[in-house]
């Protein structure tokens, strides 16, 4: 299932918009393995866009923001333009695959050259059906849920930030129902 929003580059004002939830994922997410490393400039990350078996009915939603909606300010890196004070949303899930072992959840930025992952949380496991707002940075979550390094490589969520006077930056939450858990 995915999601998208977008977000101009004015800070402290971003406007965002979400896009429908679409397609799900059965296949594990590769990405970046979850051990902390220092904060710094972003690194480069492949594309992430991921791909899997679409399941109709397997929908995402974000308390405070729908398809369309602008970004709410805690979800974004203003006021002071640190992307680690970005707040991650609430989110939460219907109609998973019965099959389903664990969920990952992978948010970019898809409107810059190497696109910026802004958040990777996996092995969420398959009784949970939804996410609170504001999830700690931490590696591993009360919830049983893990968080890996992102882009300006921090663990956890980072607000979205584009540079300022820039065009609006598309965002997307892809969430993938799994059939194991990642190691």
């Amino acid at each position: 299932t995915q999601a998208s929003a977008t977000e101009s580059g004015e800070v402290p004002s971003p406007s965002a918009a979400v896009k429908p939830a679409a397609s799900p994922a059965s296949s594990p997410a590769a990405g970046p393995s979850p051990s902390p490393l220092a904060a710094g400039s972003p690194v480069a990350i492949p594309q992430m866009m991921l791909q899997g078996t679409p399941t109709p009915g397997f929908t995402l939603t974000a308390a405070g923001f729908k398809d369309g909606d602008t970004l709410p300010e805690e979800n974004t890196c203003a006021p002071s333009g640190d992307p680690n004070n970005g707040k991650s949303p609430a989110l939460s899930w219907t109609g998973a695959p019965s099959g389903a072992r664990s969920f990952a959840i992978v948010e970019q930025d898809m409107d810059v050259a190497t696109p910026v992952v802004h958040w990777l949380i996996y092995n969420i496991p398959a009784a949970t059906t939804s996410l609170t707002a504001g999830l700690p940075q931490l590696e591993s979550l009360p919830i049983g849920a893990n968080q890996a390094v992102n882009s300006i490589r921090s663990i956890g969520y980072i607000g979205s930030c584009p540079p300022p006077g820039a065009a609006p930056h598309h965002y997307v939450f892809q969430l993938f129902a799994l059939d194991n858990t990642i190691p």
